[in-house]
């Protein structure tokens, strides 16, 4: 049971030393995401500020829209999603796969390190709540693709340029399968981000004052 358990984890995310790149990737864009933002100027801190401030004070008078909320996460999740997958079909991709997974990880450092220079310890736990779990779920769905798409990237261009022969069919098919996955995760995201995430937040922030 455990050797199968370990199989279906090798096929879901595929351990190899590009991979643990990538992941690493994303970990260097949170830590860029967090010094940038410490590099802005009064003025833009100021903006950050008003823009959070405003969805807190939203947030606590019950003004957040869920259903267009929930519209807008599908559909964000869903086009970064099927754009990964299509440039897993170029070499050319890989640059720009590679670019989107550092984008990613910046937008939740920055994020992150928002709250908590704006709420102080208060912000700690806000972005606890950021994070876990809808946070986790997103990343590692976009990891997930990135991952398949910039093997099967790979993989065509090893059958083009180096005459390797390769089962096309049964790799395009493992790719669907890991593209059905994501959508499903990108669905249970949008789910939290749009209703769990909003109404545990709006409790807390209630409860710290």
């Amino acid at each position: 049971m455990k050797n199968k358990i370990e199989a279906i984890k090798k096929q879901i995310i595929p351990c190899n030393k590009f991979n643990f790149f990538i992941i690493s990737l994303i970990v260097v864009g949170i830590i860029c995401g967090a010094i940038y933002y410490n590099m802005l100027s009064k003025t833009d801190l100021d903006i950050v500020k008003k823009i959070i401030t405003y969805f807190f004070s939203t947030l606590n008078n019950d003004q957040i829209n869920y259903g267009q909320v929930l519209i807008n996460s599908i559909t964000n999740e869903l086009v970064s999603i099927l754009i990964i997958f299509a440039l897993g079909f170029s070499v050319i991709g890989i640059p720009l796969i590679i670019l989107l997974i550092f984008f990613k990880g910046l937008i939740l450092g920055f994020s992150i390190s928002s709250l908590i220079s704006i709420f102080s310890y208060k912000g700690v736990i806000y972005s606890f709540i950021y994070i876990f779990p809808a946070q986790l779920i997103s990343i590692l769905s976009f990891l997930m693709i990135s991952f398949y798409s910039i093997n099967f990237s790979l993989m065509l261009f090893k059958m083009v340029f180096n005459k390797r022969q390769v089962n096309v069919k049964k790799e395009f098919k493992k790719y669907l399968v890991i593209l059905g996955i994501t959508f499903i995760l990108s669905i249970i995201f949008a789910l939290l981000e749009s209703y769990i995430f909003p109404s545990l937040l709006k409790l807390i922030y209630k409860l710290l004052g």
